[in-house]
């Protein structure tokens, strides 16, 4: 026989909106980074113009230009108000020969010292751990499978 639950009543309308705007904010401030979590997706690519078109285009994305210190610009992705990832034009001779990709970001409590485990259990280091202010340390990994992975100590 199955049970009945008990009837709650309906929120009222200053319930209902005080909830709705405690959600909303919630929803815009940025989450916490955890060690071990995925925190940053980023597209490279050698075309940001053409990417971004086609993102706000089929997603309805939009983008806050950052200048990065060699005098390009890193691209914020957002819907509405919340980042929702990054696109990193890959200008220079350095990226020539690389594929267009989507990378995801891990979040480690201490990059250096993950990147030497991350070696003594197989991974191959594409690029050391470099600084990038306000934003955090960041090595880049292959895992022993292959796969890409960047990580990252975001900054305090």
């Amino acid at each position: 026989m199955a049970q009945t639950q008990p009837h709650k009543p309906a929120p009222s309308a200053k319930t209902a909106s005080t909830a709705a705007s405690k959600n909303k904010s919630q929803a815009a401030e940025p989450r916490r980074a955890t060690h071990g979590t995925f925190i940053w997706n980023e597209l490279m690519t050698h075309d940001a113009e053409k990417a971004k078109a086609f993102y706000k285009q089929t997603l309805g994305w939009h983008y806050e230009s950052m200048p990065m210190a060699d005098g390009t610009t890193y691209w914020i992705v957002k819907m509405g108000d919340t980042p929702a990832g990054g696109i990193f034009p890959m200008i220079g001779p350095q990226f020539e020969k690389l594929p267009e990709q989507w990378v995801s970001y891990i979040c480690v409590d201490d990059v250096d010292a993950r990147v030497k485990l991350a070696v003594n259990a197989g991974a191959h280091v594409m690029r050391e751990p470099f600084d990038i202010p306000k934003v955090g340390r960041i090595a880049y990994l292959t895992q022993p499978g292959g796969a890409k992975i960047f990580w990252m100590t975001p900054s305090p």
